[in-house]
């Protein structure tokens, strides 16, 4: 779930450029001359680097998700128990949505472009279908008789916490929305 590529200081700038004009001016407003410009490169080497503004925007969007559940994983991968590792990785990605909320909010943009339709399908599956497997193991672990479909569930709750904290910062209270999740996918379960 963790990802080894080492992306160049040049190529990266590319990047981070990139997702600042996709913040301010949208995906269609983040033009390849306004990329170059912005990194002070021809537009020759902008696409040496990357062939086109999907290739870009494709980079982009798996190194982003990789990057932004990197530290999940390590909670994943930490000597906790099943029921803690599944409170830590809530209380993480909570912290992750707060503090990257504009990397958030380019995220979701890059979701819904047809033009990156194939890459966020595979991506997301790639991740999700890890993910699953992982948190179903969690889940077994304390005792929940359907661990694949809470793990599902569980994630889907993450991604609809994130969105509301990106919708309205102040409304979403971390000690409530914990205790709430503690509350649905912790407590003793009934069959």
């Amino acid at each position: 779930m963790e990802s080894s590529v080492k992306v160049s200081p040049q190529r990266r700038a590319i990047q981070e450029a990139a997702l600042e004009l996709v913040a301010r001016r949208g995906y269609h407003g983040a033009s390849m001359s306004a990329i170059a410009q912005a990194v002070g490169l021809s537009k020759a080497t902008l696409y040496w680097h990357f062939p086109s503004k999907e290739e870009l925007f494709r980079s982009l969007y798996e190194e982003f998700v990789r990057e932004m559940l990197s530290p999940l994983g390590q909670v994943l991968a930490s000597e906790y128990g099943a029921e803690i590792k599944l409170r830590r990785i809530a209380e993480e990605f909570l912290t992750l949505a707060r503090e990257h909320a504009a990397g958030m909010r380019v995220l979701l943009q890059l979701t819904i472009q047809p033009e990156l339709a194939e890459t966020v399908a595979r991506v997301n599956s790639e991740e999700s279908g890890q993910w699953v497997m992982a948190l179903a193991g969690l889940f077994e672990q304390i005792g929940d008789p359907q661990p694949a479909s809470t793990a599902r569930l569980y994630m889907a709750a993450m991604d609809g916490v994130a969105i509301h904290v990106l919708a309205d910062p102040d409304g979403a209270k971390e000690e409530d929305t914990i205790a709430a999740i503690t509350r649905c996918f912790l407590s003793p379960r009934r069959e």
